[in-house]
């Protein structure tokens, strides 16, 4: 009697298991660890699951098991294989790159810059760690420096989806999306079975108004990944862009889906907020958008929304100050992107690195200016910025600033 296929798949599987096993019994002292973890990384999860029960102890193996769920979204057993690989050999750092990624997903950045620092200690040019220090940048709108971050990937790697597509959102978020979307459609090719693609050219459709475009491409992200913070929020802004009513619900479900995947995505609560507005539900919408402006004192979109609903309800004395605020920090964005722009001429320039913290101090974003002046002060002492430091030093201390502008009444 013949093995049916489903009986033969099994038999390959199984062999290729057994050769697997045995490859890595004789290589273990022949290859060196990383070029092991490189290779075992491009095998099927199929044949890696098996392999790394049967051999637990192999950190290269363990990693590469973390790599590959990591790669589908599966995110809990894909964070217990990269503590194996860690906690097997403390000083593999290819692991803890791509665990700083998977930290960075789940919110716990300040984890995940602490894995990033051990890494460059090892190796400066491993690429993971540079695209997850890239991210950090990006996640507090520091443009510049993430795209330098992507770009030290991309000299390494030229064609490592993670680090283009780090490379084609700050593209898209600085208003270049004409360049990011050839970033984009070539993601996609790489990778056509993962959401970042797809959700990089909803973006970009979205920067060029094609909503419906962006619909298409956001709801494919979805498909791919439901579980991505990023993707349910591309969906809303999509669906909201559409400027239909009758889409609103169903915007409304994915910005909530969005907020509950990731209770930091500011842009999902924004979003959220002009559908709440649309619907006049205005103490939900005032509620939302003033802890907006709490938690991120720059999401200048908070501000304008606050200024339309207190229009339309009447109040149009706080409609006013609102609108001043929103001036002022779009004065303060263009003056930051300006600082910035000779920052990328000049990338160490400590008076124009001073010049933005006492830019963020003057808005009261202490922690911001003091991350500007430990980088100002790292090129060599400066009274100046010495003196702003135990300023903005005193200012954190007390928790005195309160940054997010004028706060009328309760919603």
């Amino acid at each position: 009697m013949r093995p049916n296929g489903s009986s033969r798949r099994r038999r390959l599987i199984a062999i290729a298991i057994a050769l697997l096993a045995a490859l890595l019994l004789l290589d273990a002292f022949v290859l060196r660890r990383d070029a092991r973890a490189g290779w075992l990384a491009r095998l099927p999860l199929r044949v890696l699951s098996p392999a790394a029960a049967l051999l637990p102890s192999d950190p290269a193996l363990q990693y590469a098991l973390g790599h590959g769920l990591y790669a589908q979204g599966r995110l809990d057993p894909a964070e217990s294989a990269f503590r194996r690989a860690m906690a097997l050999d403390p000083a593999f750092v290819l692991p803890k790159a791509e665990y700083a990624n998977l930290l960075i997903d789940r919110g716990r950045g300040a984890e995940a810059y602490q894995l990033t620092r051990e890494c460059f200690e090892v190796d400066t040019r491993l690429v993971p760690a540079l695209v997850a220090r890239g991210r950090l940048h990006a996640l507090r709108g520091e443009w510049l420096q993430a795209l330098q971050f992507a770009d030290r990937a991309l000299a390494v790697a030229p064609d490592h989806p993670p680090a283009l597509l780090l490379r084609g959102r700050v593209l898209a978020r600085q208003g270049s999306w004409e360049e990011a979307e050839p970033i984009a459609a070539r993601v996609t090719l790489l990778e056509p079975d993962a959401w970042g693609g797809w959700a990089l050219r909803a973006e970009c459709a979205l920067e060029r108004g094609d909503a419906e475009q962006a619909v298409a491409w956001s709801r494919r992200a979805v498909q791919l990944d439901a579980d991505r913070s990023e993707a349910q929020r591309l969906l809303g802004e999509a669906l909201l862009a559409e400027e239909d009513a009758s889409r609103l619900p169903e915007a409304e479900a994915a910005l909530r889906r969005a907020i509950r995947l990731d209770p930091n995505d500011t842009r999902a609560q924004v979003a959220l907020g002009e559908i709440l507005v649309r619907q006049e539900r205005w103490k939900e919408a005032g509620g939302l958008l003033l802890e907006v402006l709490r938690s991120r004192p720059e999401c200048n979109e908070a501000r304008a929304l606050m200024a339309t609903l207190c229009r339309r309800t009447g109040r149009i004395a706080e409609a006013v100050r609102w609108t001043a605020e929103h001036v002022r920090w779009q004065a303060f964005a263009a003056e930051k992107r300006s600082l910035e722009d000779r920052l990328q001429r000049t990338p160490y320039g400590q008076e124009i690195r001073l010049e933005l913290a006492r830019l963020y101090a003057r808005m009261g974003l202490w922690q911001r200016a003091l991350d500007e002046l430990q980088l100002c002060l790292s090129r060599g002492p400066d009274p100046r910025g010495l003196a702003l430091r135990q300023e903005v030093l005193r200012r954190l201390g007390a928790a005195a600033s309160d940054a997010a502008g004028p706060r009328p009444g309760e919603f």
